[in-house]
């Protein structure tokens, strides 16, 4: 329901980056639309300050780095960008336990007054969803306009027919999914192909 609310204010904040690119012969669509538009969605749906998005997608853009088993990572550097949003979190929670708005944020601090759930939930929460939500629509993004770029017959139906749309955007998530890694730990020792993976040790499944 709070996703329909928000329906017009996502096409806003699409038009203008599409505008943005307007007049550019070559445009680059991972950096101009790809990469702001989730980030900018989930910061509108929490209630964060337009003038903070770009502050989130900086720490969003850090926190991602978790994710990802090929790139080298400081955990010194992850840390403290998970605490400056949680303190951010706080304390805009705070301010909307004290003045409510029609957010994300608002019900969560109702939730918390109501004690179905406590702060450092609330928070949890909050954080998750800036974690999972920006990288994983940003990769459907990007695997979609690949996909499109690969099968032009595809790209001009869609243009011809866009009542198709909600059916491609489901068949664009199972074509090419996001998610290309599941993180486990061995609960005990077992030898693949040769190769002993001990108890206790992290393994990346390559889906």
């Amino acid at each position: 329901r709070k996703m329909q609310q928000l329906e017009p204010r996502i096409r806003a904040i699409t038009d203008r980056l599409l505008q943005g690119i307007a007049n550019d012969p070559t445009p680059e669509l991972m950096t101009s639309i790809a990469e702001p538009l989730p980030i900018q969605v989930i910061a509108e749906l929490i209630g964060i300050p337009e003038e903070r998005w770009s502050w989130i997608t900086e720490i969003s853009t850090v926190l991602r780095r978790a994710v990802d088993p090929f790139i080298p990572l400081d955990p010194a550097e992850v840390d403290r960008a998970a605490t400056d949003l949680t303190m951010y979190y706080g304390s805009l929670a705070d301010e909307r336990a004290a003045h409510p708005t029609d957010d994300l944020l608002t019900e969560l601090t109702r939730s918390e007054a109501a004690g179905q759930i406590n702060r450092t939930e609330l928070l949890s929460l909050l954080v998750i969803l800036v974690f999972a939500g920006h990288e994983t629509t940003t990769g459907v993004i990007g695997n979609a306009l690949v996909a499109l770029g690969r099968h032009p017959e595809q790209r001009e139906l869609l243009r011809s027919r866009p009542d198709l749309w909600p059916n491609a955007v489901e068949e664009l998530l199972r074509y090419d999914t996001v998610l290309q890694t599941d993180p486990r730990q061995a609960l005990e020792d077992v030898t693949i192909a040769g190769q002993t993976i001990r108890a206790g040790q992290n393994v990346t499944i390559m889906l």
